[in-house]
């Protein structure tokens, strides 16, 4: 008794894909494959539909423990100062468009300024961001900036 056949199959490891693209979260995509690899292996084999939806069961776990140990091992914090953005500049080094006044200045980094903490500086001035002090980035007098710069 074969209710879904090859084409069933096929057809439920689409449905789980595109639905691991429309919902969030990594899981539906084992089940996708798990489904895949039931079609596959009914082609060759024609089974009863208790036995393919236990096989489904069985890949479908396996699959999604798989798939949990490779990608623990594959992603990698990228961005480890996510919600610190100011720490994502601390050692690179920017030149100045503001002067830095009584220790208060102001600096343009890709659309963003940030108030930044430091010695007096001229417009023009090179600095290095060598910390944090709340959103304000603390700056240093620099050399030009290669190899770390930004204008």
């Amino acid at each position: 008794m074969m209710i879904l056949g090859d084409w069933g199959w096929w057809i439920a490891a689409g449905l789980l894909l595109i639905a691991e693209l429309v919902l969030p979260g990594v899981l539906l995509v084992w089940f996708g494959i798990a489904a895949a690899a039931v079609a596959i292996l009914h082609h060759f084999v024609p089974m009863h539909l208790a036995v393919e939806l236990v096989i489904f069961g069985a890949f479908a776990v396996a699959f999604a423990l798989a798939g949990r140990v490779w990608l623990k091992r594959r992603v990698v914090d990228e961005v480890p100062v996510l919600n610190q953005r100011q720490l994502a500049h601390v050692g690179r080094r920017y030149k100045l468009h503001e002067p830095i006044r009584d220790g208060l200045g102001a600096i343009i980094i890709d659309d963003t300024r940030w108030e930044i903490v430091g010695p007096d500086l001229d417009a023009g001035a090179w600095v290095e961001v060598t910390g944090a002090d709340g959103a304000r980035l603390v700056v240093k007098p620099s050399e030009a900036g290669f190899p770390l710069s930004r204008e």
